[in-house]
């Protein structure tokens, strides 16, 4: 599990995340969450949109596409409610 503010900064996370992805939280903390998808989808309008439903804590159901440490693939699928809980 992650846990980010609404700007998309990472918080922190627990460990199974961290050795999911192939990251220590000290790498990640504070970084912004698009460091976890592709070049292009993180530079993207779609990307942008995302996060913008996200601030006004819109639900977002999907499946994403991510890159860990050492380019490592995986797959997340994120669920946020209007109250703003995970």
């Amino acid at each position: 599990m992650i846990k980010f503010n609404l700007d998309g900064a990472n918080i922190t996370a627990n460990p199974t995340f961290c050795k999911a992805i192939g990251y220590a939280l000290s790498d990640i903390k504070g970084r912004h969450h698009r460091m976890f998808a592709e070049l292009a989808y993180g530079s993207s309008g779609q990307h942008q949109h995302l996060w913008e439903n996200l601030h006004r804590c819109e639900f977002q159901a999907a499946e994403y596409k991510r890159v860990g440490s050492g380019e490592r693939r995986r797959s997340e699928t994120r669920f946020r409610s209007r109250e703003g809980g995970s």
